[in-house]
């Protein structure tokens, strides 16, 4: 009979079922830990590219060999529950765009943890300072909303975002 650690059941049960206590800052600094840790050693690849389960084992198994504090392993923890939770969608009506904060969710979605905005961020991704301009509006929210599409081995995690929010990010960067 297989045994389950408790860290196992914690960290499963904080990826299924997502913290709102947890602060966006730690998701931020989560992507950055992602961003500059992870993706070095490893290459850019999706967090999606495993389970909850196996993240579960992966994060303590790195937190060692990659020398993460403790802090730093539980942001990245928080990274990666809200990337993992892309498919559970935001229930934000398409119509409403002109109400949603489309620098709030930048921020909440740690954009500059890979990418640079005005010059500063993550070198990991594009920068999204002319990103309006070089693809279009529309393949901008499309690529936002289905990191895929344009690219199969994009690194670019999907988020648990609407249409409406995804095109209020997309006005962010005109």
């Amino acid at each position: 009979m297989k045994t389950i650690n408790l860290s196992t059941v914690f960290l499963l049960f904080s990826l299924f079922f997502a913290n709102p206590g947890v602060a966006e800052d730690d998701v931020t600094a989560g992507a950055r830990v992602y961003n500059e840790n992870c993706s070095r050693c490893h290459n850019a690849r999706p967090v999606q590219e495993f389970h909850a389960d196996e993240w579960s084992v992966i994060v303590p198994h790195m937190r060692e060999k990659a020398h993460l504090s403790g802090t730093e392993a539980k942001q990245l923890e928080a990274f990666i529950a809200v990337t993992l939770t892309a498919d559970k969608v935001s229930q934000v009506a398409d119509e409403q765009t002109e109400d949603i904060d489309g620098p709030a969710l930048v921020q909440k979605f740690a954009c500059a943890a890979c990418h640079k905005m005005n010059g500063t961020g993550g070198a990991l991704g594009p920068s999204l300072d002319d990103v309006v301009q070089r693809m279009g509006r529309e393949d901008v929210i499309k690529k936002i909303l289905e990191p895929t599409f344009n690219n199969p081995s994009s690194s670019m995690p999907r988020f648990p975002l609407s249409e409406a929010e995804a095109a209020a990010i997309t006005d962010t960067f005109k």
